[in-house]
């Protein structure tokens, strides 16, 4: 598992052995992509050293756990729950549900790094949700813990994207967008 080493996680399908939440379906592997996608955003942020990995991870997985896991894990974390984690560590967080790609690269100018939450397949919403971290570089917005593998087989981020709407629409195969979050780091003041 990738924590350890304080990096970007993309291998959440390796997580099975990690338990999460209370339902006993309920394991990061299968439920545990919005833990993720903050882990992701706190390495973008710099706040995840090799140091601290273990214990902000076994900290991140508690908090949920108490505040925010809908039906005990099994459908993961409410929206709400992160924004409001992310809103106490940085110093602005906002929200969008537009979904014109105007808006949505707009709202990725004005922002660091997102946390995404879609439909696994905007065709059926039964596929279920995955919850994703969305950063930021001079080339573009790149996508992690997208489900992806390199022809080595190792799991990776997706490419760089020029706009954050052409980030949004390859997260999957078919992803239906249900609410971005993005945050502001400012002098990167992050607290946990």
């Amino acid at each position: 598992m990738a924590f350890q080493d304080g990096g970007f996680i993309e291998d959440q399908q390796e997580w099975s052995s990690i338990s999460y939440g209370w339902h006993p379906k309920s394991d990061m592997a299968y439920s545990g992509c919005g833990i993720i996608a903050i882990w992701n955003v706190l390495v973008d942020a710099g706040a995840i050293s090799k140091k601290n990995a273990s214990k902000v991870m076994k900290r991140l997985i508690s908090h949920f756990e108490r505040h925010g896991a809908v039906c005990g894990g099994y459908f993961g974390i409410s929206v709400a729950a992160l924004y409001l984690y992310l809103r106490r560590r940085f110093p602005k967080v906002s929200v969008t549900f537009r979904h014109d790609p105007f808006a949505l690269n707009s709202f990725g100018l004005r922002h660091d790094v997102f946390v995404a939450t879609v439909f696994n397949n905007a065709k059926n919403p039964l596929a279920g949700l995955h919850t994703v971290c969305i950063t930021k570089s001079e080339k573009g917005y790149i996508v992690h813990n997208c489900y992806r593998k390199n022809a080595k087989g190792q799991w990776v981020c997706s490419p760089c994207y020029p706009k954050l709407s052409e980030a949004l629409a390859h997260i999957t195969a078919n992803p239906g967008q249900v609410v971005v979050l993005g945050v502001e780091y400012f002098c990167g003041n992050v607290q946990f």
